[in-house]
């Protein structure tokens, strides 16, 4: 696991983002998020947890490149995004619950938007 996502491993949250900074092109900002409204986990099964994964790289320009949005199963999603971030990767990886989709539109409309 990268050394800067340690700090979260026995947080209790539901959702991780990893996101580039405004002002250094080689940092990431790491922030965990409890939803307002948890709702109940949903998807689950033997192996983990299920998530809504959002994901994007940046273009030469700082533009957001390469958007992809898809559900999967994590056994840590620590781990899961310590394989990311080294590849340029930035993203949001949201537990789904019962009351999940409306953090998860919000994000994806202000994706879309930028």
């Amino acid at each position: 696991m990268l050394e800067i996502l340690k700090d979260f491993k026995n947080g209790d949250f539901d959702m991780l983002m990893f996101t580039p900074n405004s002002e250094k092109d080689d940092v990431v900002d790491i922030e965990t998020v409890q939803y307002t409204e948890r709702g109940e986990k949903i998807d689950i099964s033997e192996m983990g947890d299920s998530y809504d994964i959002v994901l994007f790289k940046e273009d030469e320009e700082g533009n957001i490149a390469n958007l992809d949005h898809f559900e999967a199963i994590l056994t840590d999603c620590l781990e899961y995004a310590s394989g990311l971030i080294p590849h340029s990767w930035y993203g949001f990886i949201c537990k789904k619950t019962t009351t999940s989709h409306v953090v998860l539109n919000k994000i994806l409309d202000n994706i879309k938007n930028m």
